[in-house]
């Protein structure tokens, strides 16, 4: 009879004939409907972006324009004032330092020349700081290291090419590193590494150390292999990898509370992924699964690394949570194949606490403000008196020692070339399953806005509505809303004003915890008396 079973009845009794159906409705239902979600396919190309789009540096310059004779007389010279003869046995000129080899004589400690770095800055006329390293590890000698006059670059390509060559060099997570005092090039595998923690001040190359290792791994690693969650609290280093193909989410994190989710996310997939081998006879590992469902259409187990670009910033917000967290995917999340990169420009006790260095063996330490600073990230000084711009000392878990490093450079314009690379040719599949874990994480409780406030000092349940939404008014009103205030404006104690400003976060009227920032107050004016309907200034 012409009748559309998909029409409601009350339609079909004001269409005058069959051809009238109001086919509108039909489509408003479907795109209403919940898109079905992609499923990557096994084993697609992973169309790799060339060297090519990264630059060429120019050659190292000659040792002949750093005067390294003179250079070793004036150091033999100024031990000898201080009753210390020394024999020079060779120098190693790297690209931004110079190390001078000395012996030392019988019977004299090397714990002395250790407090004549500024005797020999002053020796030297060096506009940069002396390390000395007393002894060399696998040597019978001190080492002086001295900035050359001219500097020679390092960058991502020569480092990148050199690996390709190096047919040893074989991991599950490869990534570039720079070049040593010899100008061998370095590389590492971030699956042996575990985790890491890189620390460096304002100017010492941190970012730039960031960068090398992102862009080092997404052009040799598909996204089958290797996801990545990029933490970046400041919102600006990790901006350019936005919707790449390797992210986890199509999400750059930003908020702190976004961010403590992430790894309450990471530990219970790292659960979930224990869970998994265990389901599979004789796997105990990610490497073993991978081989074991490798001749079945079960996709991959991809490596997740999560790079946090400044923790001092989440550690102000939620340490206790922060640093649990941490812990507990540290201490076993490597056989799962989830790894840490936390980076951070102040590296105290209370950013980087005894559990956190405990169970993050590897660090990357570039040049940092104090001699204490250098002792929280490698236990040790001389971080201080690094040159920076990618100057480094490097230790990783299998390291008994620091090794410096010059860090390769990549500037941001290589970092586009290659991230729009793989996003044009490369498609993108995310997983819905996390954004939504995320998003219900951060997303505030509904609650009765006149629900009681019983923390032992309220009158009732009329007198704790009223006082909540008096203490509201006042925050939309000022514009900021603080504990001490609300103590101040309703004489009430610390216990109730603090509850009542963590009801206004639970509801999502003001912003969360930010350390020492001031909470953003998220409702207006009108949208209050929409709410709540007007409230008298007269308390």
């Amino acid at each position: 009879n012409g009748v559309n079973p998909l029409i409601p009845n009350r339609r079909m009794e004001s269409a005058p004939t069959p051809t009238s159906v109001p086919t509108p409705a039909i489509n408003q239902e479907i795109k209403e409907e919940k898109p079905p979600k992609k499923i990557p396919p096994k084993n697609r190309k992973y169309n790799r972006p060339p060297l090519d789009l990264l630059e060429t540096v120019t050659l190292p310059p000659s040792s002949t324009d750093e005067n390294h004779e003179e250079r070793i007389e004036r150091i033999k010279n100024m031990l000898e004032d201080f009753k210390i003869s020394v024999e020079p046995s060779g120098y190693i000129q790297g690209p931004s330092i110079t190390r001078y080899e000395f012996r030392m004589p019988a019977g004299i400690s090397v714990k002395r020349v250790l407090g004549y770095d500024d005797d020999l800055k002053m020796c030297l006329s060096s506009k940069n700081d002396v390390r000395i390293e007393a002894p060399i590890p696998g040597k019978n000698a001190i080492g002086i290291e001295v900035a050359n006059l001219r500097k020679a670059p390092v960058g991502l390509r020569d480092i990148l090419e050199d690996s390709a060559k190096d047919k040893n060099n074989k991991g599950a997570l490869i990534f570039a590193l720079g070049k040593d005092l010899i100008g061998k090039s370095i590389t590492d595998d971030l699956a042996e590494c575990k985790h890491f923690l890189v620390a460096g001040s304002t100017g010492s190359g941190k970012s730039v150390c960031m960068n090398v290792m992102l862009v080092s791994l997404i052009m040799r690693y598909s996204p089958e292999e290797l996801r990545l969650i990029l933490i970046d609290p400041k919102g600006v280093e990790f901006r350019p990898y936005e919707h790449i193909p390797h992210l986890m989410i199509d999400e750059i994190i930003s908020e702190p509370k976004k961010a403590l989710a992430v790894f309450h996310w990471a530990y219970e997939e790292m659960e979930r992924r224990y869970k998994v081998f265990t389901e599979c006879e004789g796997v105990v590992d990610i490497d073993g699964y991978n081989e074991f469902i490798s001749n079945t259409d079960t996709p991959k187990m991809p490596r997740i690394a999560i790079f946090v670009d400044e923790l001092s910033n989440l550690m102000e917000t939620c340490k206790k949570e922060m640093d649990a967290r941490i812990l507990s995917i540290a201490q076993k999340a490597r056989a799962a194949g989830i790894h840490l990169v936390l980076a951070t420009q102040r590296p105290s006790v209370d950013v980087i606490t005894g559990t956190i260095k405990a169970n993050l063996p590897s660090r990357i330490a570039l040049k940092l403000m104090t001699f204490a600073d250098s002792n929280t990230i490698i236990s040790e000084g001389g971080a201080e008196k690094l040159l920076g711009y990618g100057d480094m000392l490097y230790r990783n878990s299998g390291m008994s020692s620091c090794e410096r490093y010059q860090g390769a450079f990549i500037s941001r314009r290589e970092v586009n070339n290659v991230v729009n690379y793989i996003k044009e040719n490369n498609e993108a599949y995310f997983d819905d399953e996390m954004q939504e874990y995320l998003e219900k994480a951060v997303k505030p409780k509904v609650e009765d806005v006149n629900m009681p406030i019983t923390d032992g000092e309220s009158g009732g349940e009329s007198e704790g509505s009223d006082l909540f939404k008096k203490a509201l008014w006042l925050s939309v009103n000022s514009g900021t809303v603080a504990i001490s205030q609300l103590q101040r404006r309703f004489q009430i104690g610390y216990a109730k004003a603090g509850g009542l400003v963590d009801k206004m976060e639970r509801m999502g009227y003001v912003s969360g915890n930010e350390g020492s920032k001031a909470r953003r107050v998220l409702l207006s004016v009108e949208e209050f008396i929409e709410k709540f309907g007007p409230v008298e200034d007269s308390y």
